[in-house]
């Protein structure tokens, strides 16, 4: 496998994944006390679906009760010789806020300009979309992974993140990695892609 052709799958992958995003963005998974937390599931169902379709050989929802559901997806296919990647995003999002002042409406993903706009677009749906992009690409282009990944998509990080230490701890047999990837961070500047070597 080259790392051309792993940009290849990328490249014509790229209509199906903005459509997939948008599919996401178009859910008001607003995680704040007042709104619906239906939406907090079906947003969780459409990232496990998204994953499974990919191919990801395990994906399931753990629940905590009281809050929304987290998403675990999981290919372990490598072997317990290569090194195991813990990928994290979140499915929830903000409030609309001040609605009147949006070009378009929140929840309603919109084009305009070559860019994807609408709540959770960018902060933290299009981390699920990089995940589930780029697990892809390596399945069309390679056929697997090179490493172990597990995938851990939250939908409480908007309000506090208050129960995630405990699952963690709860399911931390499932979630063991090597290195953990924080898919929920900025860029140094449009068109410049940035890498964050350590948080704490």
């Amino acid at each position: 496998m080259t790392q051309e052709a792993l940009f290849a799958a990328c490249s014509q992958a790229f209509p199906e994944t903005v459509r997939r995003l948008s599919e996401l963005v178009a859910i008001p998974s607003c995680s704040f006390p007042g709104f619906d937390p239906v939406h907090l599931e079906d947003s969780a169902q459409a990232t496990a679906a998204w994953f499974r379709d990919i191919g990801l050989p395990e994906v399931e929802l753990l629940r905590v009760e009281g809050i929304p559901p987290y998403v675990i997806a999981r290919d372990h296919r490598a072997g317990p010789g290569k090194p195991t990647f813990l990928l994290y995003a979140h499915h929830d999002v903000q409030p609309p806020m001040r609605e009147p002042l949006w070009t378009s409406p929140a929840y309603v993903p919109t084009v305009r300009e070559g860019r994807l706009y609408g709540r959770g677009a960018a902060d933290d749906k299009a981390g699920i979309a990089l995940h589930a992009a780029s697990i892809e690409a390596w399945y069309k282009s390679a056929g697997s992974l090179p490493v172990n990944v597990t995938i851990l998509i939250e939908g409480e990080e908007e309000v506090g993140s208050d129960h995630l230490e405990s699952f963690i701890q709860t399911h931390k047999d499932k979630l063991a990695a090597d290195a953990v990837v924080i898919a929920d961070l900025a860029n140094y500047d449009t068109g410049v892609p940035s890498l964050t070597v350590s948080l704490r």
